[in-house]
């Protein structure tokens, strides 16, 4: 998970300083916020996660996620936006070891910021439909691994915080909610078991992203 951790920094670190280089040029006056802006950027997620399906039972799992991010400001302070997650979750079911598995997601939704001093604070709604997908080597001794598959939807609610910088950088911060509705799909050799259940995720956020366009 550490390797994990750390990759995921240094391609935010990138993204930012990318980013943050090309602000000047993407900056042309406007205000964040003004309606017609746009922002482009991501976010660093760390979220603990609990689940519970009907047939596997209670299980946690720890997250790290990428979240490009695309947003658009309607009208003052309210953005409508579009989100991938791109991520690794460690899982641990209940008495069992923890491997890692990949997790694929998407989402859309919206924002409404109002100004607090040189920020921008409010929530964001997002409607969600993410994919996590492992495998565990031979578990059982019988030469055959265990895939599983997890999917389904879902929704978050987070209270975000965006400080924009000179020459069209923002900094945002924040915190979420989680909650997903699950199919799980477990196979082993030529055997299949379905299972379904429900998941919950508390979270912290860190981003970068650049704004232009729009205007008064």
């Amino acid at each position: 998970m550490r390797g994990i951790t750390t990759a995921a920094a240094l391609a935010l670190a990138v993204i930012s300083g990318t980013a943050h280089a090309a602000a000047p040029a993407m900056h042309h006056g406007a205000d964040y916020g003004d309606p017609g802006t746009i922002e482009v950027g991501g976010t660093l997620a760390f979220e603990s996660q609990s689940s519970d399906f009907d047939a596997q039972g209670k299980q946690t799992e720890t997250l790290a996620v990428l979240a490009p991010q695309i947003g658009y400001f309607l009208s003052p302070g309210i953005q409508i936006v579009g989100q991938l997650t791109v991520g690794s979750d460690a899982v641990k079911p209940k008495g069992g070891s923890t491997t890692s598995f990949t997790l694929l997601g998407v989402g859309v939704g919206g924002a409404y910021f109002v100004k607090a001093g040189t920020v921008m604070v409010g929530p964001e709604v997002l409607l969600q439909y993410q994919d996590l997908s492992g495998k565990l080597p031979d578990p059982f001794g019988t030469g055959s691994d265990l895939t599983i598959t997890q999917s389904g939807p879902g929704g978050e609610l987070a209270l975000v915080a965006k400080m924009p910088l000179g020459g069209g950088g923002v900094i945002t911060a924040g915190a979420d909610y989680q909650y997903l509705s699950l199919s799980q799909d477990a196979k082993l050799g030529g055997v299949k078991q379905s299972d379904s259940g429900t998941a919950g995720n508390f979270g912290t956020f860190v981003g970068f992203s650049v704004y232009f366009g729009g205007g008064k």
